[in-house]
């Protein structure tokens, strides 16, 4: 299906937001140390088995939260015991990166708990999607440190090999390798550069007007969800716009949209949000509950070109050389 829309080609070039700082974290090294934690949704060990063996298998330690497997209803243990973990994982300097379980429902009841001075003195590697874009975008917004919106540790068994690879290569430290868009996914051609901002459109919908919802101004913004319906995912677009929060936004990107309805319905939804805010737009990023997902770095300057289906992160989120996770390396990035 070719979405393509002929007209003008539409150059953007965000602006950073004003509290653009943002600290360095550390790459993984052979034999760092792994936490993984549970914010969100409940889980059984066997859930975890395959993942946690590829991540052994990569020459990597682990350390379970207390509350990895805890259950209360649709959550992962009781608040307290979900925000000791994070707590308790970010203060640990044993710990040099924290992984989630999976996602489900749960990070947003944390946000307003959260030691935002403790994660701001401890930047580290903290990765997931879904249900945890909440605890993504938030800690980018108050820690002021890339996060990385990526694979769960259930996932990391399934996913694709080559995926999986670029992701622990990025995060020991690689330079990220372009990701490839689909050209049949354009649907407003240009280029955009800016700060990667993004995650499920449900999550991020449900942080506007919060002091979590992250500045895109310049921001090249890319959205996915799962088991939304058209018109609710129509909602929550209109709400975004509404609010004035896409204001300044310098592009557009949609990843996987499963369960959603058909992709040319949800284009069309994109087409029409792009066309107002006058940004380039495509679709097809390899992001979310699909088959593939691949890393995005939060924060992280990204230049996007639709025609030629790249989008290309233009420096290596994690730093090789910082030693010190304590201390409070900032840079522009």
């Amino acid at each position: 299906m070719k979405m393509h829309q002929e007209s003008g080609m539409c150059t953007h070039s965000g602006g950073q937001p004003a509290d653009v700082r943002q600290k360095t974290v550390a790459a993984l090294r052979p034999g760092d140390m792994i936490g993984i934690i549970s914010p969100a949704g409940p889980l059984e060990r066997g859930d975890l088995e395959a993942g946690m063996a590829h991540l052994r298998a990569e020459g990597f330690q682990i350390r379970e939260g207390r509350a990895l497997f805890a259950r209360k209803g649709y959550l992962a243990g009781s608040d307290a015991a979900r925000l000791e973990d994070l707590h308790a994982m970010f203060k640990d300097r044993d710990i040099k990166a924290v992984f989630c379980s999976r996602g489900g429902y749960g990070s947003l009841r944390l946000l307003e708990k959260i030691d935002w001075p403790l994660l701001a003195a401890n930047p580290k590697i903290c990765m997931g999607f879904s249900d945890l874009t909440a605890l993504l975008l938030a800690i980018w917004r108050k820690a002021r440190f890339i996060t990385f919106h990526g694979p769960v540790v259930r996932q990391m068994g399934e996913l694709d090999r080559q995926d999986m690879a670029e992701t622990l290569a990025v995060l020991r430290g690689a330079p990220p390798r372009p990701i490839r868009l689909p050209r049949e996914g354009v649907l407003r051609p240009g280029r955009a550069k800016g700060p990667l901002i993004g995650g499920n459109l449900t999550l991020l919908s449900h942080l506007a007007g919060t002091p979590y919802f992250p500045d895109l101004s310049g921001a090249v913004l890319f959205l996915e969800d799962h088991g939304e319906q058209p018109y609710r995912v129509d909602r929550m677009l209109r709400h975004l716009a509404l609010s004035g929060a896409l204001r300044g936004v310098s592009g557009l990107i949609g990843g996987d949209f499963i369960q959603c309805g058909t992709l040319r319905t949800i284009a069309a939804l994109f087409l029409e949000l792009a066309d107002e805010l006058d940004v380039p737009c495509t679709m097809g990023l390899p992001s979310g509950h699909g088959e593939r997902n691949v890393l995005l770095p939060i924060g992280a300057e990204v230049e996007l070109d639709t025609l030629a289906g790249i989008l290309e992160i233009m420096e290596a989120p994690a730093d090789t050389v910082k030693n010190s996770l304590g201390s409070c390396d900032e840079k522009r990035p």
